[in-house]
């Protein structure tokens, strides 16, 4: 079956063996390989303090697309990932796009802190850990939810607290395997 056949149908009838075996979440359509994009840049931040010379690559990074990521990756099932894209229950395609144009403003936020300032400096780099920890963090434990399966339904899309918000995403990979 083609690429663009699989994109025609519900992701739920995309062979389950199929999805697993390419890195890609059966349940849910999404692969987890997109989050790489996004954690690159959560541990730079969070190497920042103790090596300004990544400042650049911070101001540098750039979004990408869910699609965009993998047309550019190595990623062994991109077509696939691609593919199953195209598939997705609309409710969670909007949730997962909010949630990643959420991680990029975030980021985007990160980004303007460190070119507007010396990123060492204590006001800056307690400006920069409340992003990531208290926003980013939490925000790209929303979308790896969402990857595993969790219903979108289920999520909190308010402001607060992480720990109010904490996903039991182990318990959904878990349930796959039941």
């Amino acid at each position: 079956m083609s690429v663009s056949e699989l994109q025609e149908r519900p992701v739920e009838t995309i062979q389950p063996d199929l999805l697993a075996a390419a890195n890609i979440n059966p349940r849910s359509g999404l692969a987890t390989d997109y989050l790489n994009h996004f954690n690159e840049i959560a541990m730079l931040l969070e190497l920042l303090p103790q090596m300004p010379e990544c400042a650049a690559d911070v101001i540098d990074w750039q979004p990408a697309s869910y699609i965009e990521h993998f047309r550019k990756s190595n990623f062994q099932g991109k077509d696939l990932a691609i593919a199953a894209y195209g598939c997705l229950d609309s409710n969670l395609k909007v949730a997962f796009e909010t949630v990643i144009a959420d991680i990029d403003s975030t980021i985007f936020d990160a980004q303007a802190l460190v070119a507007s300032g010396d990123p060492a400096n204590p006001d800056v780099r307690a400006k920069l850990d409340t992003l990531r920890s208290e926003e980013l963090l939490p925000l790209l434990e929303k979308a790896n939810g969402l990857i595993h399966g969790v219903d979108p339904a289920e999520l909190a899309f308010d402001a607060g607290p992480a720990e109010d918000k904490e996903i039991s995403v182990q318990a959904d990979i878990d349930a796959l395997f039941d």
